[in-house]
This record gives C-alpha cells, structure tokens and sequence, in this order.
C-alpha cells in the first residue's frame, strides 16, 4: 500500500516535472513574460469573448468554429512572436545595443490587430466605438498596406 502510494507520488512529480519543463521551454521560446505579452493575451481573450458574443447576437455561432478558432487565433500569434525572440537572440549578441526590438514590435503589431477587432466586435455587439471612424479606417489602411505613405 505505502508503495503503491509512493509510486503514485512519483508519477505526479514526474508529470509535473514535464509540464513544468514544457511551460518553461514555451516562455523561453516566447521571449518571458512580460507585460506585453499578457496585454496582448488580454486583448486575445476579449476578442475572443467578444467575437463570440457578436456571432450568437447575429445567430452565426458554431461550437465547432468556435472551438477551432481558438486554437488557430492564438498559434499562429505565438509563433510569430517566438520567431521574433529567435531573431532577436540570434542578432543581440552580434549588435550589443540591440535588446529585443523585433519581438517587441511584432507584440505590438498583433495587439494593434487584436485591439482594432476588439473595437469593431464591442461596436457590433454594444454600439460602443472607443476611436473614431476615420482613424480605424486609417489604422485599416496602414495594416493592408504598411509600405504606402499616403502619397500616390
């Protein structure tokens, strides 16, 4: 009995050992966590949130899709960002003032994209608009095309 109970003990130790591992190889590869990055997981999850409440509102909602999304709105996100890291880590040792910049702005870009989604899911469930309709336009404009300066 007192064996049995050992081995079990083990067996979780073991299991958390793995997961311990794995979150800890996940937050390497991400570059930490910072307040970016849970600021960016908070608009993540309010658009999620969101986004599902305006699909049951306009009666589009599918728990399939929304299962399916959930996975596929944050993966490729993360992997983005930890491509990022990986270029920052190869680069910061070769130009010493560098310190992590284009993780930061591949953050900062996917939560501009999140926020403006959040924006336009509050004002189709709620009517509630937090910037105006011409800077989200602008904002629109930039993401499809960040190469144009606005002149012809």
């Amino acid at each position: 009995m007192l064996l049995q109970e050992a081995k079990n003990l083990w067996d979780q130790f073991e299991a958390s050992g793995f997961f311990g591992w794995l979150l800890g190889s996940i937050l390497w590869f991400l570059g930490g966590w910072d307040e970016m990055l849970v600021a960016l997981m908070v608009l993540v999850a309010l658009d999620f949130i969101l986004g599902t409440a305006r699909a049951v509102k306009e009666g589009r909602y599918n728990g399939d899709v929304f299962r399916s999304r959930l996975l596929w709105k944050i993966f490729p996100a993360l992997l983005t960002i930890g491509a990022a890291h990986m270029l920052d880590v190869a680069l910061c040792g070769r130009i010493p003032f560098m310190q992590q910049p284009t993780r930061s702005l591949v953050v900062a870009l996917v939560g501009v994209t999140e926020f403006l989604s959040v924006n336009r899911n509050l004002n189709a469930v709620f009517g509630v608009r937090f910037i105006p309709a011409s800077l989200i336009e602008k904002l629109e404009a930039y993401k499809n095309n960040p190469c144009q300066d606005g002149e012809a």
